[in-house]
């Protein structure tokens, strides 16, 4: 199975379009990524504080912002969380300046399917812990990406995989390990990591303290990524491919 498609499962209801982590997608005979990191260097339970207990303020809190943002988010910001559903790294590309595929930065994009391996496997852990539902399996939301009308709510939810936000998870590691190859344009890609995981409530998918946790997840992920030598060696090619490509600076022979 495919990188992007594997994600996709883990993010999503089957009743729900497969989001894409490429466009264009990889080859499909390609092998998943592998993660930089041994399966269980991190644990989710050192990083998430979990969602709110039912029936608390906290909840009602989570509820009332869904409901917020679906009331007053304006036909361009909808038009945009619709894209974020759907896509991951081209969401990034303007942003970054260059298209974030593999025919303009192939070292980049490798780069970033095994640091978004890395966060899928604390990502998914927790999901699989904590088994929470989403706002629409809850409640009756006025609208949910990727399906018009909004699906009715589940008495009984066929998935519970709402905390962390996977997407969110996906959405600031790439902006982190972004901002490590493009430096001066921390700010912008931390809004634009912002905007995608605050996507996901505008959405109807998840709470605001499913994005905080998956913001926790890809923090927790890039930092320790940031010790590893293999990835620090991989990072330091990226970024000479970044220069090549924005400045013509040429690869360094341990890059070639």
């Amino acid at each position: 199975m495919k990188f992007y498609l594997l994600l996709a499962c883990s993010l999503l209801s089957a009743s729900a379009v497969a989001q894409q982590i490429e466009t264009p997608p990889p080859p499909k005979d390609e092998p998943k990524a592998v993660g930089y990191l041994p399966v269980g260097t991190l644990n989710f339970t050192d990083i998430l504080k979990g969602p709110p207990a039912l029936g608390s303020a906290e909840e009602a809190a989570d509820f009332a912002t869904v409901a917020e943002a679906q009331r007053t988010v304006s036909p361009e910001r909808w038009a945009s969380a619709e894209l974020d559903d759907k896509m991951l790294l081209v969401r990034f590309s303007d942003t970054l300046g260059v298209p974030l595929n593999r025919a303009t930065l192939p070292r980049t994009v490798k780069l970033l399917n095994r640091a978004l391996r890395d966060a899928y496997n604390v990502s998914s852990a927790g999901k699989s812990e904590f088994k929470r539902a989403r706002p629409f399996q809850r409640v009756q939301v006025a609208r949910l990406c990727g399906h018009d009308p909004a699906l009715p709510p589940e008495p009984v939810p066929k998935t519970l995989t709402s905390y962390p936000s996977g997407h969110t998870t996906y959405g600031w590691t790439t902006a982190l390990v972004l901002s490590d190859i493009v430096p001066e344009k921390t700010p912008a890609l931390f809004l634009r990591a912002r905007d995608y995981g605050e996507s996901r409530y505008i959405c109807g998918w998840h709470f605001p303290s499913d994005v905080e946790g998956g913001k926790r997840i890809a923090t927790a992920t890039v930092a320790r990524l940031e010790q590893d030598p293999t990835f620090k060696r991989d990072l330091a090619c990226a970024t000479a491919e970044y220069r090549n490509v924005t400045r013509g600076e040429k690869m360094p022979k341990s890059c070639q």
